[in-house]
């Protein structure tokens, strides 16, 4: 099992969309199968974990967008 940070597309309101980052968690099968219930914020022991952080959410920012539709993870359209 790997993971990472994806953005999410949250369908709580459709008129106004909502993006967050999530760590999320794949399967043997490199499909992703769970990610945190709620974003998560950027931290770290020291400045540089901080920044190492930081740099994977923004290197989210380049992967499909992903949303939770029933209890599945499937890429937003």
């Amino acid at each position: 099992m790997t993971w990472n940070h994806r953005v999410f597309l949250s369908n709580a309101n459709p008129e106004e969309p909502w993006f967050d980052i999530r760590e999320t968690y794949y399967g043997e099968d490199g499909n992703p199968n769970a990610c945190t219930a709620d974003a998560i914020a950027p931290g770290g022991g020291t400045p540089l974990e901080l920044a190492d952080e930081l740099s994977r959410m923004l290197a989210a920012c380049s992967k499909p967008v992903l949303q939770i539709v029933g209890d599945k993870i499937v890429e937003a359209k």
